[in-house]
């Protein structure tokens, strides 16, 4: 409703009217589901809940003003689109005469605005907090993680080199007795061939 329309009709049935659509809408937005927000997502334009008649002002000002995420949940959508139409109406109102209908009429559309923080913003910024909490809690908690597995790492590997710094002692050892043993051999073998050509030499 724009304010040419509301100044023409000033009965506080008609006042009363603007309270009631926004609280329709207030229950449209409240209504929205996780599942819903996520599966708007794709979503075009023309179901963001902003008015299709909305006037080439209100398109220049929500180019120029605060910018939503590349792609904003429906809620988001449907949030701007409410704001806009609340601003839209607010100045209707304020464009009617000063009677006592008007000024009830102008404090419940005020008080539909508070009750919409109240009751979908505030739980909304509620549950995000709960969810960062979480978030850092998890966070924590896979740090250290992260850090008891590579205190364990750098345990296993000291250990290895341990074990690697052993084995190679053990395996110079074993070559050099192998050697000595290649050596023991063959001196046996020469005193045998030895002892064999000694035995051999007096029946000839």
């Amino acid at each position: 409703m724009d304010a040419s329309s509301a100044s023409v009709n000033h009965s506080p049935e008609a006042g009363q009217g603007y309270a009631l659509d926004l609280y329709d809408d207030l229950s449209e937005i409240d209504g929205l589901t996780l599942e819903e927000e996520l599966a708007a997502l794709s979503d075009d334009a023309s179901s963001d809940g902003t008015d299709p008649a909305m006037t080439s002002d209100n398109r220049q000002k929500k180019s120029t003003e605060t910018k939503l995420p590349t792609t904003p949940s429906s809620f988001a959508r449907l949030t701007e689109g409410f704001l806009d139409d609340w601003t839209d109406n607010l100045k209707a109102l304020a464009s009617l005469p000063s009677t006592e209908a008007n000024k009830v009429n102008l404090i419940s559309h005020a008080n539909a605005l508070s009750s919409w923080v109240r009751h979908n913003i505030l739980p909304r910024v509620s549950a995000l907090e709960a969810d960062r909490g979480q978030v850092k809690a998890a966070k924590q908690e896979l740090e250290a993680d992260y850090e008891a597995l590579l205190s364990q790492a750098e345990e296993v590997l000291g250990r290895y080199e341990v074990l690697y710094e052993a084995y190679s002692k053990e395996y110079d050892v074993s070559r050099d007795k192998t050697e000595k043993l290649r050596e023991v051999c063959l001196l046996v073998e020469q005193i045998g061939e030895f002892v064999q050509m000694s035995s051999e030499s007096p029946g000839e």
